[in-house]
């Protein structure tokens, strides 16, 4: 309730829609000694949004597994889902696990992850897939897509996204999506600079 007053003195709703989203943030997932600090990123389900369709929305609900906070489709044309992926620069994407409940045996699941650039000056955008996972079978499942090669987060000309495509409705579920990274930690000099 307190969280609602706030928005309530800062978001005039008849004028404008918003979202509260938050994750949890988990570090140092490493090898006992190393030396780099690692990171994963966890984002819930109910960070994605419906992309557009011409048909009018896609309905929803919290999950046929678990409650709330999951996201399954319930019908619509619309089967992809996106949600914006917030790292800092530098930071070095290595895997991405994708958390989903699969029922049909015959429909499956996937998870795509994009990194969208432009040039600073301007001109033709690029989007490459850095990571992909699909559901392969029934249940619960955690599949994990490797960053082959490992991509560094570049924020001034980069945007990074994540989607996912549900092949069917009510018997399919995601339940989150976990990113993992480490800080890149440059080598002391062999002699000090100043």
């Amino acid at each position: 309730n307190d969280l609602q007053y706030l928005i309530s003195k800062c978001v005039d709703r008849r004028k404008a829609d918003y979202a509260v989203i938050t994750g949890v943030q988990i570090h140092n997932w490493a090898k006992a000694g190393s030396k780099a600090p690692t990171m994963e990123y966890i984002m819930p389900a109910k960070a994605f949004m419906a992309r557009e369709s011409p048909t009018g929305s896609t309905p929803y609900n919290g999950g046929t597994e678990g409650c709330c906070g999951n996201l399954t489709r319930l019908t619509g044309a619309d089967s992809f889902w996106d949600a914006p992926l917030d790292f800092p620069s530098g930071a070095l994407l290595k895997a991405f696990t994708f958390y989903a409940a699969d029922a049909d045996a015959a429909l499956d699941m996937a998870m795509f992850v994009f990194e969208r650039c432009q040039p600073e000056a301007g001109g033709l955008s690029t989007s490459t897939t850095i990571a992909t996972a699909t559901t392969t079978a029934t249940g619960n499942q955690a599949v994990v897509a490797a960053v082959a090669p490992n991509v560094t987060v570049n924020n001034r000309t980069c945007s990074y996204m994540t989607r996912v495509r549900f092949d069917g409705t009510t018997t399919q579920t995601l339940q989150k999506i976990r990113a993992r990274w480490s800080r890149q930690v440059s080598p002391a000099p062999a002699v000090a600079s100043f």
